[in-house]
């Protein structure tokens, strides 16, 4: 609506998280934008998956590993820290307030693939190169999480459901397209973020802040 819109103007923008000059645009105009009141939430939703991550797991190739792990994790990981002086700053200037997403979040979308104790996650389909890269981008998380509590930034990773998205549905009718909507998915994040408290930095939940064994 307009009052909202008034109140929390939109301002649209694209980033290429695999080109380093994008992102460093990125953060350029949303310092611009933000001034001194810094960037209170970070939510590093970008990531792929290929039709190759049904391969087994001796035939999987290193290029296929590198191509997920780049994206899902080192890529992810050069946002986080490209952001993190506008979070470091958002969180300082709300210093008053304890730690949650009005102060300071990053929010990495992870995935059910990622549990080392629910493996293998689909029975016997295999999802190896996401679960290994999606696996790593928990510990990111989690060190992240224990290295950003100095500062007052939360850090959690979220599992979003099997969502009815382009990629959610890229295994085929065969496998299934999903069983979460895309607005179902998008607001239990919202209330994820909403209600992360201190005591959930470093967590690996989904819906309902319920925690996932990592």
């Amino acid at each position: 609506s307009s009052g909202i819109n008034a109140e929390w103007p939109l301002r649209p923008g694209t980033m290429d998280i695999t080109d380093k000059e994008s992102i460093v645009n990125a953060v350029a105009k949303a310092t611009e934008i933000l001034g001194d009141k810094g960037l209170n939430l970070l939510v590093n939703n970008a990531a792929i998956t290929s039709p190759e991550i049904f391969t087994k797991v001796v035939d999987t190739t290193p290029e296929e590993l590198n191509h997920l792990y780049n994206i899902d994790v080192s890529c992810t990981h050069l946002v986080t820290t490209s952001f993190f002086p506008l979070l470091k700053v958002s969180a300082s200037t709300n210093s008053s307030l304890p730690m949650c997403a009005a102060r300071g979040l990053v929010c990495n979308f992870s995935s059910i693939t990622a549990s080392i104790e629910l493996a293998p996650p689909f029975g016997s389909v295999m999802v190896y190169s996401y679960a290994l890269a999606k696996c790593a981008l928990n510990m990111m998380t989690k060190m992240s999480a224990h290295e950003f509590k100095q500062d007052g930034i939360l850090c959690v990773a979220v599992h979003p459901g099997w969502v009815k998205s382009d990629m959610g549905a890229a295994a085929g009718e065969d496998f299934g397209t999903g069983d979460v909507t895309i607005d179902e998915a998008a607001q239990h994040m919202i209330e994820i973020m909403q209600g992360s408290t201190e005591e959930h930095t470093g967590m690996y939940m989904q819906k309902d802040l319920k925690k996932l064994p990592f």
